[in-house]
Parts: C-alpha cells; structure tokens; sequence
C-alpha cells in the first residue's frame, strides 16, 4: 500500500479511476473504487468516516447486485470491532458466528480468527482454528496470501506451536520487506513483525530483535498506523 509521501498522487489517480467508471455504470469496479477510499481512511484512524464510506459503497453494491458486498462489508466491521473494542470483543461475536450451523469458512477467516483469539488469550478458539488450517505450505498464493500467513504466525507464536513457528518462519523468510494486505486492502503491517513473532517464540531473541526493529521501519515507510 502507498506510503503517506506517495499519498496525495496515488489519491489523485484513484479519483480519476474513479470518475472513468461512473459513466459506464460498473458496478464491481465502483465498489473497488469506494471501498479503496474506505480502507485508507480506515488505516489513517479516521474510523467514523470510514464507517460512513463503507456503508454507502455496500448500499451502493448491494443495489448494483455485486455478490460480494455483504461479506466484505461484514470483514470491515469485523476489523473495526477488532480496533475499537479489542480482540476479546471480537471473540465474543466469533463464537457465536462459528456455533451456527452450515457455516464455511475459508483460510483467510480462519487465520485471522487465530491471530484474534491468541491475541485475546483464548488458547483454546486459537488451537482449534489454527489445527483447522492444516499445511500453511498448501494454501492458496491468493491477493491476501501473506496476510493469511502471518495471521497464522502470530497464533502459532503466542501457542509456541515451535514445528508451525519454524515451517511458518521459514515460508515468510523471502517476504520479510513486503506488506501483509488482504483481498480487501486490510494490512496488519509489515512481515517481518511476523518473523519478529516466530523468533521470540523460538527463544531466538537476537533475530527477533532484529525483525522488529526492521518492522518498524518499514511500517514508518508506508504510513502504517493501526
């Protein structure tokens, strides 16, 4: 994603991308356009206008018969509950979510349901979650392919699930540098934050160390704030 330098030129195209798209009525790409705008405000902490901005893209989609719309739209309150109310909140409504029956869930969802439980001491919903997802080795290289990764390795980390903390580190080894966005623009920052993770979960502080630190950096360079 675009670091806050590169801000006021990337929103000058996305307003042009925009406008080309109004006029022929597309629906999909309307969608695409509006919830970009959302999510950026999103990550700048702007949460009330994102809130506004999602909701009209999603009636918009919604009218415009985009398949898709109502999930997406659910993920961005799922994040926005997450920010808000902490992961224990976040939690409370999963559980209910996962007890309704006939309900799929793809690896994305589930990773990040681990990395929220772990992150609201609830081992148990972590484990299972985490189990659910079988070989990090085999999943998709979709858009959200790093960001379902690291979600694993921050739950493998605070499991100090050391087989998964090793396959899981050695799989980020050659993505360190690059961000962790998901297929609706969400990032949770840098990979090596993850690496970070892994490590300490491993008992190798000197590395972890390192990999924040280089975390840190590189989520000062794209604007990174939640």
């Amino acid at each position: 994603l675009v670091p806050d330098r590169d801000w006021e030129r990337y929103a000058a195209k996305q307003e042009r991308m925009t406008s080309a798209v109004k006029g022929p009525h597309f629906g999909e790409a309307t969608f695409y356009c509006a919830r970009l705008q959302a999510q950026r405000l999103f990550q700048n902490g702007r949460f009330a206008e994102a809130d506004q901005r999602w909701r009209e893209a999603y009636e918009q989609a919604a009218r415009a018969g985009v398949s898709y719309a109502e999930p997406f739209y659910r993920a961005h309150q799922f994040s926005a509950k997450n920010v808000r109310e902490g992961a224990k909140a976040v939690v409370e409504r999963a559980r209910a979510v996962l007890s309704a029956r006939g309900i799929i869930l793809g690896p994305a969802i589930l990773a990040n349901l681990c990395r929220v439980a772990a992150e609201a001491g609830d081992l148990e919903l972590a484990t299972v979650q985490l189990q659910r997802l079988g070989d990090p080795a085999e999943l998709p290289r979709s858009i959200g392919y790093l960001h379902t990764v690291a979600s694993i390795a921050a739950g493998a980390a605070v499991l100090v699930d050391r087989p998964r903390c090793e396959q899981l580190r050695d799989i980020l080894t050659p993505h360190a540098d690059l961000n962790t966005p998901d297929a609706m623009g969400a990032y949770i920052g840098s990979v090596s934050h993850f690496r970070g993770l892994l490590h300490a979960a491993l008992d190798d502080h000197k590395a972890a160390a390192h990999f924040f630190e280089r975390a840190h950096d590189r989520n000062l360079a794209m604007g990174y704030r939640v």
